[in-house]
């Protein structure tokens, strides 16, 4: 292969830039021929570089043999690149999976189609228990996981029987604790919800009891997804004395997680609304957000009574 990869090349500068470069690149990792990707390497492609719907890259195209692993490895190739962790538990290979554990392999990204964990992977092609333990993840933790994003930590009390508990954050954040751990209808997924106060509001009433009326809305009905609306009764009224809400919109937080069994785990914000806005959401949501983006509101969906509805 070496041969028709440097005549292809030196008549052809230019195809190192095309996929069918990349897809040399992949070939040549699957099969251990470690000149091909030196010289690919050599003139200008790298390993990062992914070939194919999936974006796979050499490593993982490679990480069934533990010696090209290695190779990859000392040539700069990325541990935790997606795929990577995948590609291990597709091949088996207890060598490479336990070297991309150490080297902060994630063994909780879902990737190929059906969206699958490494474990679920693993499992699906009837990889043996050794290959498994190394894979599997332990409980989740949603005390921790949520700690790294709400620190520090103070428990609310929630009514009594309630199969969650709340947290609330210093600045005044309010989020569900352990709602992961019940399932939800309309959800693929699990999900812990919060609302985030303006630092006058930290201590108010109103953002925890909208809270939990949703959460204990959710635990009957699918309203707990993405771009979501919720109005508070019909027609809806204020979330409280003094307050202009009227219902809010549930808007995807940069953050995520999972159970142990791979099962993703969100955030949702609850970003409470005006009466128009509340309309204009259900009518077009990703309209709403392009003009709170055109107001200049803040990214983080901050729940402020003062501030003036959309004109």
């Amino acid at each position: 292969m070496l041969d028709l990869v440097v005549q292809a090349l030196d008549a052809h500068p230019d195809w190192i830039d095309l996929p069918e470069a990349r897809r040399w690149m992949a070939s040549a990792a699957r099969s251990g021929e470690l000149e091909v990707m030196e010289e690919l390497l050599r003139r200008g492609l790298t390993l990062d570089d992914t070939y194919g719907g999936l974006g796979l890259c050499p490593l993982s195209r490679a990480a069934g043999d533990p010696a090209v692993v290695d190779w990859l490895l000392e040539h700069g190739a990325d541990p935790t690149a997606p795929g990577v962790m995948a590609g291990a538990a597709a091949y088996g290979s207890v060598e490479t999976i336990a070297k991309l554990v150490a080297l902060g392999g994630d063994l909780r990204t879902r990737t190929g189609k059906p969206p699958s964990t490494p474990f679920q992977i693993a499992q699906r092609l009837g990889r043996g228990e050794e290959v498994l333990s190394l894979l599997r993840v332990e409980d989740f933790d949603a005390r921790a996981w949520l700690e790294a994003r709400l620190d520090p930590l103070s428990t609310q009390p929630t009514p009594a029987g309630a199969p969650f508990a709340l947290v609330q954050s210093a600045d005044g954040t309010v989020c569900t604790l352990g709602l992961c751990t019940h399932p939800l209808a309309g959800m693929d997924g699990r999900v812990e919800v919060l609302i985030r106060p303006s630092q006058d509001q930290a201590a108010a009433a109103w953002p925890r009891e909208w809270l939990l009326s949703v959460v204990h809305r959710a635990l009957e009905a699918p309203v707990l997804q993405p771009l979501n609306t919720i109005g508070n009764g019909e027609p809806p009224r204020p979330l409280g004395d003094g307050i202009p809400f009227v219902g809010s919109l549930t808007v995807d937080e940069e953050h995520d997680g999972a159970l142990a069994d791979g099962t993703p785990v969100r955030l949702l914000s609850l970003f409470p609304l005006h009466p128009g806005e509340l309309a204009l959401a259900r009518q077009d949501p990703l309209r709403l957000i392009a003009r709170f983006q055109e107001a200049g509101l803040p990214d983080e969906p901050v729940a402020d009574p003062a501030r003036p509805p959309l004109a």
